[in-house]
């Protein structure tokens, strides 16, 4: 019996020990979009990516321009950028580079915004994400 209390005892004590990592900090993203001083609705989300490490995280835009984002990101620089609905939260390498605009019927302020603003390698929208709560305004110019 005393080999097995023994292996208990080991057993209990490595899963106890392999969990006790720190947690590494979170960046928790929202904000609101705005475009001559008027904000944004529209078929159209704002990604987050870090060009460094490919992590990335994408909020739908509400009619009041707002957007805030479910999956949480890692601390660190991203750049930010506008991409149609119909693209998934996870942004395909094939599409790095590539110019993406909203559909030509979509009837939103969104397709008022530049096309600058619609590819991560020409948006100038850059932000720090930290640990907590990040409230990102985001505006657009001509």
């Amino acid at each position: 019996m005393k080999p097995f209390v023994a292996f208990i005892l080991i057993s209990t004590l490595l899963a106890l020990s392999g969990g006790c990592g720190e947690a590494q900090p979170e960046g928790i993203v929202q904000g609101a979009l705005q475009f001559h001083g008027q904000p944004v609705a529209g078929n159209a989300r704002v990604v987050l990516m870090s060009m460094k490490t490919g992590a990335a995280v994408a909020a739908d835009l509400h009619s009041d321009g707002a957007f805030a984002a479910e999956k949480r990101l890692p601390p660190g620089e991203y750049v930010a950028f506008l991409v149609p609905k119909s693209y998934d939260e996870e942004v395909p390498e094939s599409l790095a580079g590539q110019r993406r605009t909203p559909k030509k019927n979509e009837s939103t302020s969104a397709k008022l915004v530049p096309g600058k603003y619609w590819d991560e390698g020409t948006s100038p929208w850059r932000v720090a994400v930290v640990a907590g709560i990040n409230d990102i305004q985001l505006i657009a110019e001509r």
